[in-house]
């Protein structure tokens, strides 16, 4: 695996990661976090995982996120917007929107925190992982975040901006992947897709062993919650794989009829005459 996301992941980095908050200012361990909660709802609210979102429009980052397929783009768009929600953010038509209120962020940053997920998501996706994978290991981020922001509260700590919350979901998913997966993806290949711009190769090692010792190191979600979480980031796979087949369909079509359409130009003149005089009109050939 290292070998293949070394291979196949060797674009240069063209995104530029925000600095306001680089991890070489302080270790991770010792900085404040936690999840999104919505609003003004209760502890016990925020426990409950929420229901399906409404669809969302484009948002402004949709057009410059990095793209795979359409499919692709929208099975990864839904799923940021789902792992948001997971953490409590209520979502509207916009995922811009529903985050810049949440996190009283101006468009850009959310841009630069969702683009940060998306980018995250098409590197899992270049280094082979298929979108179940994928979704298997969203579920346990989510899971670890819920616990670092549940142990920052208790500690009177204030929450993390979004900014920084992209980043340690992040390097949470490096952790998840890790555990997961028979084969991971190396750090080092994180650091060049992801990270590069934004901190070293050693502060971010630094970064997940911090996060790691937060976890107490225990990586195992209950059997009964990861099935809730995977359950909810999984609603509307089935459009999106429905979505993909029609326009294959479709391409197939068009493509079905373009060869027709050559073969007639290429047919002789009086060949359609002949074609319809072998079967008359509105009479079984058998009877003649």
């Amino acid at each position: 695996m290292a070998m293949t996301c070394a291979t196949m992941i060797a674009s240069p980095v063209s995104d530029h990661l925000p600095a306001a908050k680089a991890w070489d200012a302080a270790p991770i361990s010792a900085r404040s976090g936690s999840t999104a909660t919505g609003g003004e709802s209760s502890p016990e609210e925020r426990e409950r995982f929420p229901s399906a979102g409404v669809p969302m429009v484009e948002d402004r980052f949709d057009s410059r996120a990095p793209r795979g397929s359409d499919a692709e783009s929208a099975f990864d768009l839904r799923l940021a917007a789902k792992l948001f929600e997971l953490m409590g953010v209520r979502m509207g038509l916009s995922l811009t929107v529903a985050l810049g209120e949440r996190f009283n962020a101006k468009p850009a940053e959310v841009e630069r925190a969702v683009r940060l997920l998306l980018r995250c998501f098409r590197m899992l996706h270049l280094c082979g992982y298929d979108r179940q994978d994928v979704e298997v290991i969203v579920a346990h981020a989510s899971a670890y975040i819920r616990i670092l922001a549940n142990e920052m509260k208790r500690e009177g700590q204030p929450e993390m901006e979004l900014t920084e919350l992209a980043n340690v979901l992040c390097v949470l998913m490096y952790i998840a992947h890790s555990y997961t997966q028979d084969q991971n993806c190396p750090l080092h290949i994180w650091h060049k897709f992801l990270f590069r711009q934004y901190c070293t190769v050693k502060t971010l090692n630094s970064a997940a062993m911090g996060l790691l010792e937060r976890l107490n190191y225990s990586l195992r979600v209950k059997p009964q919650e990861l099935r809730a979480r995977l359950s909810f980031l999984q609603a509307g796979d089935e459009d999106i794989a429905a979505a993909e087949a029609a326009k294959e369909f479709v391409s197939l079509s068009a493509s079905s009829s373009a060869v027709s359409s050559d073969s007639d130009a290429e047919a002789k003149p009086g060949d359609e005459v002949a074609d319809a005089a072998a079967v008359p009109s509105g009479k079984d050939s058998s009877q003649d």
